[in-house]
């Protein structure tokens, strides 16, 4: 896959991605991006995106102010 800004080599990588949904804070480890090797652009896959909106919709029906939360377990 290549970069959509400079056409350049994208690589994954995995790290923290975090979501403020009004008061309420989400650290998700371990997401799956796009990084691009030259520019360092980064990219989220459709689905990736997908399973990130389930997950903001769970906790937002919760108490829950503050979560921390392993993309891996979804």
């Amino acid at each position: 896959m290549q970069c959509h800004r400079c056409n350049k080599r994208l690589d994954t990588v995995h790290k923290k991605h975090i979501i403020q949904l009004n008061s309420k804070i989400i650290i998700l480890e371990n997401t799956p991006f796009f990084q691009c090797a030259n520019c360092c652009e980064e990219f989220v896959e459709n689905k990736v995106s997908k399973i990130i909106e389930k997950i903001e919709d769970q906790i937002e029906k919760t108490n829950i102010r503050i979560a921390i939360m392993d993309y891996r377990d979804f």
